[in-house]
């Protein structure tokens, strides 16, 4: 055999079996107390019904990641806010706002 050169076995990124199996059964059981999770949960003490909820939270919500403020490229630029008057004439600084 060469140093360094793989001659057998699995190849890359595949599963091995006792895993394989691992996850299949773990499957079946998680799958069976889905059903009965909601019962589970009413008999729980409030407080313990809240901590398990939080575990549970990141399995079904995304966690959200912060974003980074970042300057703006080019300067803001000076921009005019004019007020219309309900038959679309702004108004001017004489006119008496409604």
């Amino acid at each position: 055999m060469a140093i360094g050169i793989k001659t057998g076995g699995r190849t890359a990124g595949t599963e091995n079996k006792t895993t394989k199996e691992t996850r299949a059964v773990l499957n079946g059981v998680i799958n069976n107390e889905l059903i009965n999770i909601e019962s589970l949960l009413c008999e729980l003490q409030p407080k313990e019904r809240l901590e398990l909820v939080i575990k549970l939270m990141p399995f079904v919500l995304p966690k959200l990641a912060s974003e980074p403020i970042e300057k703006p490229k080019e300067p803001i630029q000076q921009f005019e806010v004019t007020i219309l008057k309900g038959n679309g004439q702004p108004y001017s600084e004489n006119d008496p706002i409604d």
